[in-house]
């Protein structure tokens, strides 16, 4: 089965954030992998770098898919700004732990 692509919005602010959260455990739930849009992105907060963060190590250890397409440079620069590592988010293909959270 081929992941699923989830559009983040122009801005993830606090609100954006919980409901990403709960739609990426309804998938992780469902054994389903992601594919993370993240071109429109104007603006991301912390929290939703922490719930990409959280997803991609819970997807990895659950061996579903879990990526980040084309990412803007805005979405870029938050995640420098966090200091989370690009590689972290942006270089994780299998991704699991939006259950335990």
């Amino acid at each position: 089965m081929r992941a699923q692509l989830v559009e983040l919005p122009i801005i993830v602010d606090a609100a954006a954030s919980q409901a990403l959260r709960d739609d990426l455990a309804a998938r992780l739930t469902a054994h389903e992998g992601v594919r993370i849009g993240a071109g429109g992105v104007e603006r991301i907060g912390t929290a939703g770098l922490q719930i990409l963060w959280s997803a991609a190590a819970s997807f990895q250890r659950a061996d579903l898919e879990f990526f980040v397409v084309g990412p803007s440079d805005a979405f870029l620069a938050a995640i420098d700004d966090a200091a989370l590592g690009r590689d972290v988010i942006l270089e994780i293909e299998n991704t699991t732990d939006m259950a335990n959270g």
